[in-house]
């Protein structure tokens, strides 16, 4: 029945009149490393959360799957994923409910074991997350040890709208690969996240992975728009600024992280559209991505 199927999905994707879509099927391999060649481990990283706010919402699921890969980006076996529920301090809304199909009973009495989770941490070089600023500052707060790794986002360090993908949600790009999976859960997720990075992309031909690793490894500025005067706020959130309140020691200014060779591009903007020629109360702060994503820089 299964080869049915198949030659008969062959047939309708032969015609410019329809497009398929298969189920994703996690792999445990995606291949094999070169005699003595050095293999690094990566994990592949989501939470489900009780809100957006990491100061004052939870954690309710957190998902880490274990991979290695070569430094030039080939990805290889697939390791034995963590993954764990835990209670919140109050009921879940609705709406969280409703998304993550996570219900009060399925969490009660649950617990994140913060030392396994820790185990499967530690040997890895770099942490994934599609969205990797909403997850870090979160598991942050489970443990330090994810305060010490470098981190990359697939949603963020892959040139998404330049390869002809419009959405930066997860399961539209996947179905842009003409994939689907049940979204909104942590190893689902994460599962996804690890077979679209292996794929190659549709303009430039290189695999989402390598393009993340090549976005990783180089150094960004954060530029600080201090005393940006208030009636220039939206001007500041159009341009992709965020507001830092000046929790944990940050400066309290906006803030938005460019590529090195944007630098001089983004400051002429700030001089001109925010400080009206004035350029003494911008900052920059080099940033790397052992600080990338981190809720404490």
């Amino acid at each position: 029945m299964t080869d049915d199927l198949e030659n008969a999905a062959k047939v309708l994707e032969a015609s410019p009149n329809y497009q398929i879509q298969r189920r994703l099927v996690p792999k445990e391999s995606y291949g094999e490393p070169d005699p003595n060649e050095e293999v690094l481990v990566g994990i592949i990283l989501d939470t489900e959360t009780t809100g957006f706010d990491p100061e004052h919402d939870s954690v309710i699921e957190i998902a880490a799957l274990p991979f290695t890969f070569s430094r030039d980006g080939r990805l290889f076996s697939v390791g034995t994923a963590f993954q764990a529920l835990q209670e919140p301090p109050a009921p879940l809304d609705p709406e969280i409910s409703k998304v993550t199909g996570l219900k009060d009973e399925d969490l009660d009495g649950q617990t994140i074991d913060i030392a396994a989770l820790e185990a499967v941490i530690e040997p890895a070089v770099l942490i994934i997350a599609h969205h990797a600023a909403f997850d870090r500052p979160f598991v942050e707060r489970l443990s330090t040890v994810f305060q010490e790794k470098a981190w990359a986002c697939s949603m963020n360090d892959i040139a998404w709208k330049e390869e002809g993908i419009t959405s930066l949600k997860l399961e539209w790009i996947a179905l842009t690969f003409g994939l689907f999976f049940k979204a909104h859960r942590a190893l689902q997720d994460c599962q996804a996240v690890l077979e679209l990075l292996s794929l190659p992309l549709p303009v430039s031909g290189w695999t989402g992975f390598a393009q993340l690793l090549g976005a990783a490894r180089r150094p960004t500025k954060r530029l600080w728009a201090v005393n940006g005067p208030y009636k220039r706020k939206e001007a500041l959130k159009r341009r992709g600024y965020r507001w830092s309140g000046g929790e944990d020691g940050r400066l309290k200014a906006w803030y938005r992280d460019v590529a090195e060779e944007k630098l001089d591009e983004e400051v002429e903007w700030l001089t001109s559209e925010i400080y009206s020629g004035r350029s003494e109360w911008i900052e920059i702060t080099n940033i790397t991505a052992f600080a990338r994503y981190s809720g404490r820089v």
